[in-house]
Order: C-alpha cells, then sequence, then structure tokens
C-alpha cells in the first residue's frame, strides 16, 4: 500500500463524518423550522378539521 493511497484513506476517515454531521444538522434546522410553521403531528389533521366543519357550517346556513 502507497504512503497516499493510506493518506487518502485518512483523509476520507475524517472528512465523511464531517460532511454527514453537516448533512444531518441542515435537516434538522429545516425540520424544525417547518415544525414551528406548520405545526407538529397533530397540527395538519386539526386544521383539516377546523376547516370542514367551518365549510359545513357556511354550506347549512
Amino acid at each position: 500500500m502507497s504512503i497516499l493511497s493510506v493518506e487518502y484513506s485518512a483523509n476520507a476517515t475524517f472528512s465523511l463524518p464531517a460532511v454527514a454531521y453537516d448533512l444531518l444538522n441542515r435537516q434538522v434546522i429545516r425540520l424544525a423550522a417547518e415544525f414551528a410553521h406548520k405545526g407538529g403531528f397533530t397540527a395538519l389533521p386539526y386544521r383539516v378539521r377546523a376547516a370542514n366543519r367551518q365549510r359545513d357550517r357556511l354550506s347549512i346556513a
């Protein structure tokens, strides 16, 4: 094994976790912003049910 291949392996060993961490960190930040803007798991079904109730009340009146 040449010195260059050992050096490339070492660089990859240090670089890949850093890239993976950065990508996961970006994903977590995006998901946190989406959660804050749109709400949690139950917020969307609640909004749909509330909109349906409002629509039903308007159609009855």
